[in-house]
Formats: C-alpha cells, sequence, structure tokens
C-alpha cells in the first residue's frame, strides 16, 4: 500500500475543480468577497451577483465619495439587457452611472476582474447635478442590491419608454 510522503498535499478532485470554477465564473453566486477586505478603486472591474439574464455582467468603479459621513461608490454596469426605446436594437447593454452605498455593494461584490482599466465615455454624465443635488437632500444613493438596481431600471423602460 502506498501513502503520501508527510506534509505532502493531494492534488484537488475533479469535484473540487468544478466547484471552484463554478464559484468564480462572471454572474457566480459563489462566494461574496469578503466585507472588511474589499477595497474599491477607481478603474477597478468587478463581478457582482447579477440577475440570471445577465449573468457576465460587471460593474466599473467610476468615482468614490465621501459625503455625509459615509462612502458612495459610483458604478458603471456593463453586460445587461434593460429596455430601450432609444437604442436601435430596442435596447441598452450598460447603464452608465449608478451611485451604490459602499456596503451595500461590497455585499454586492464576487470577484475582482480588473484591478485598473479606463473610464468608459460618458461614464460620468450627471454626476455634477447628482452631487449638488444629493448635497441639498434631493439625491440619494442605492442601498439595495445592484441586481435589483438593474431589474428596476429595466422594468422602468419597459413601462415608461424614452422618446
Amino acid at each position: 500500500m502506498c501513502s503520501e510522503p508527510k506534509g505532502a498535499r493531494r492534488a484537488p478532485t475533479a469535484q473540487e475543480l468544478q466547484q471552484l470554477a463554478d464559484k468564480n465564473k462572471p454572474g457566480s453566486k459563489g462566494q461574496n468577497a469578503k466585507p472588511g477586505k474589499v477595497v474599491f478603486e477607481v478603474g477597478q472591474v468587478w463581478r457582482y451577483k447579477t440577475r440570471p439574464q445577465d449573468p457576465a455582467s460587471t460593474f466599473i468603479i467610476t468615482k468614490i465619495d465621501k459625503l455625509k459621513g459615509h462612502k458612495i461608490v459610483h458604478v458603471f454596469v456593463t453586460d445587461v439587457i434593460v429596455v430601450d426605446a432609444t437604442h436601435p436594437k430596442g435596447y441598452a447593454t450598460f447603464i452608465s452611472r449608478v451611485p451604490m452605498d459602499e456596503k451595500q455593494l461590497t455585499k454586492d461584490a464576487v470577484s475582482i476582474v480588473r484591478s485598473k482599466v479606463a473610464l468608459p465615455e460618458h461614464a460620468l454624465d450627471g454626476y455634477d447635478e447628482w452631487r449638488k443635488e444629493y448635497m441639498a437632500g434631493d439625491a440619494g444613493e442605492y442601498t439595495q442590491p445592484l441586481s435589483t438596481f438593474v431589474g428596476f431600471v429595466d422594468q422602468q423602460m419597459s413601462k415608461h419608454p424614452m422618446p
């Protein structure tokens, strides 16, 4: 009978390798990034807990604010399908700026995809107006899961398409 030498590590089983692959694929519902260990930085690309119809969706961090005692992380959401009557295909594949509560976004984040990318065109459109309204108490940040926000946008756009 053959035994492994002391201190030797066994190779992972096929099942363990599949579980690891499933946990890290786009749209994975696997392990969250660990709260307290997540450090968001402008330009990062993250996988998150997506809607079932958007399994490859990611978000790009476009700006981080510390306002009124807490952090707001602005994200550009990619690879989604949301109704958009103004688009030639009838749908858009991104949402350009979403102000998210940092604590909620930490819960949504699954894994980092890239540590630094160039910001997409129009990533900060409307930011100055949002900040002005936020400081006046007339705007806020989203405290629900990012996938819920994406679903809300999709639902609202299908009910009230823009001309």
